[in-house]
């Protein structure tokens, strides 16, 4: 749930009410972001993903700025990216705003090249419950994410990207799990994260957006408590 819908979905949550630095000293939340920023932009070395295609060897990720905008906003606007995301103007408008605590956006770079954006973040209480998620804990931490550059689509770099992500996310035990939510009918975002190691939850609905599929990929397996 999150702001995005790419290879992956339609949901409304974007960022989150209970945050992993709600109640901890300012230098222990610095602390934090420092671990879980290096945590994010080490390097990973994929096998052959490619099937014919350009295999990737190096995938990492690194902070959003502002001038990372343009090609964002270029990103929205492309056929694939837009038929799952929907309206581009209204993501750009909440991307040029800075994250809340506890919500992270980067770009996904392949082999030196930007080819895509994740986020993450905590869901509020308000919008697990409007989705029918009432057993859902805040603590969970939810991913969006796209390829935008289109001839990078189909090479593993989403599920890599989304491996990075959960790696850094369980460095806190604070995090019980990890989720993503995809439309019922948006198999390839469901392989995705599935080739990430999340597994089908139940499915929901997420009013207005219709029938979703919650994935889930927890610390040890057995359904969401």
């Amino acid at each position: 749930m999150g702001t995005g819908h790419t290879a992956r979905t339609q949901c409304n949550i974007w960022t989150g009410g209970a945050r992993p630095g709600i109640g901890r000293k300012p230098h222990e939340q610095e602390f934090e972001r420092q671990n879980l920023k290096a945590k994010m932009v080490q390097p990973t070395h994929e096998p052959n993903l490619s099937q014919g295609r350009q295999v990737i060897v190096n995938l990492q990720l690194r902070e959003v700025t502002k001038d990372d905008l343009v090609l964002i906003e270029r990103w929205l606007h492309a056929d694939h990216v837009r038929s799952a995301w929907g309206d581009p103007d209204a993501h750009l408008r909440l991307l040029g705003t800075l994250p809340a605590d506890g919500g992270w956006r980067a770009i996904i770079e392949a082999d030196g090249l930007e080819v895509g954006l994740v986020l993450w973040q905590h869901p509020t209480r308000q919008e697990l419950d409007v989705a029918g998620l009432t057993d859902i804990p805040q603590s969970a931490i939810d991913i969006d994410i796209m390829i935008g550059e289109a001839d990078a689509v189909g090479r593993g770099v989403g599920s890599s990207a989304i491996r990075l992500v959960v790696d850094a996310a369980f460095s806190d035990p604070a995090v019980p799990f990890v989720m993503a939510c995809a439309r019922l009918d948006n198999l390839a975002s469901q392989r995705t994260f599935a080739k990430a190691g999340f597994r089908k939850d139940r499915e929901f609905d997420d009013v207005p957006n219709g029938r979703h599929v919650l994935m889930v990929r927890q610390r040890q397996e057995g359904r969401v408590a």
